[in-house]
């Protein structure tokens, strides 16, 4: 006998409470956590077999499943250093150093690979100047290109006075020596991963900020601009041809959605929206969803 239909959490789908069982609504006698949503257990990890299991043993599993999401999340939100070096002894000995120091790390041996597996994760990246399919200077402006932005370190083989002001005009964070010392090199990577992570900061401040502004119609948009530009309800009746009661009706919309209890503010908030926009917007804009998302985090 079914004793009740819920929604249970995280399952994304309505079951069939039974003695000892779950169905879901709809006949089949397939485990509900086989079905593939955010949290639950994709299908390949049950292979899609009836489940036995009792209704506590699917709710455990799900619990588990959440559990190892959150993990997986807080690993994504790790700072990792990103080490992409044509000499397997430079990599080794790096990788060896920032793991000892309590430091993620993730090894590439040429520019094409590192490109390709960067999915926007937090952290810096120290990168050989000579690589056999790019050379530094060239990656730098495929991160660009890709709308990713990363604090980089440039390692070369010896100073080079050309290549150092190319690689800063290019957003390089720093140039330095093979052979620098490793506690320098340790400030600096710290230092990148500070800077990394008060950028993201700075974004996902900027993107609540955005979220808000997206909330106004094109007529309250509009309105906002012209407030913020010093136009008085008076003027602005007249320039949109509408009744000065609407003006101030939409300015009090405005100011709800906005969250803002003066023209000061609005004013302040529309400056600080503008100038996020200047320095985030545009330069993730060619970004995939998925990696705009993960440098959200």
């Amino acid at each position: 006998m079914v004793h009740a239909a819920v929604l249970e959490p995280g399952l994304g789908t309505l079951i069939q409470r039974v003695p000892g069982r779950l169905i879901p609504l709809g006949g089949s006698d397939r485990c509900p956590l086989a079905r593939r949503c955010s949290v639950c257990v994709p299908r390949r990890e049950f292979g899609g077999l009836p489940f036995i299991g009792t209704a506590r043993s699917a709710e455990r599993a799900c619990a588990l499943r959440r559990v190892t999401a959150a993990h997986t999340s807080m690993a994504k939100r790790r700072p990792t250093v990103f080490i992409v070096d044509d000499s397997s002894s430079v990599r080794s000995a790096l990788r060896r150093f920032f793991t000892s120091s309590s430091l993620a790390t993730d090894v590439h041996a040429s520019a094409g690979s590192f490109l390709d597996a960067y999915d926007g994760r937090p952290g810096c990246l120290i990168l050989g100047a000579s690589l056999p399919d790019l050379d530094g200077l060239d990656v730098l402006d495929q991160l660009t290109a890709q709308g990713s932005w990363i604090p980089t370190i440039l390692l070369t083989a010896r100073s080079d006075m050309r290549l150092a002001v190319g690689a800063m005009k290019r957003g390089a964070r720093d140039v330095l020596e093979k052979s620098v010392r490793t506690d320098v090199l340790l400030d600096r990577v710290h230092t990148c991963i500070d800077e990394d992570e008060k950028h993201r900061s700075r974004r996902r401040q900027w993107a609540r900020l955005d979220e808000r502004f997206k909330c106004l119609t094109p007529r309250e948009d509009e309105i906002t601009r012209l407030v913020v530009k010093g136009r008085r309800t008076k003027e602005i009746a007249t320039n949109l041809g509408i009744s000065h009661k609407t003006v101030e009706s939409h300015r009090a919309r405005i100011n709800s959605k906005l969250r803002v209890a003066s023209l000061a503010e609005l004013v302040q908030l529309a400056h600080n929206h503008t100038t996020g926009k200047k320095l985030f917007d545009q330069r993730e804009r060619s970004l995939p969803a998925e990696r705009r998302a993960t440098m959200s985090d």
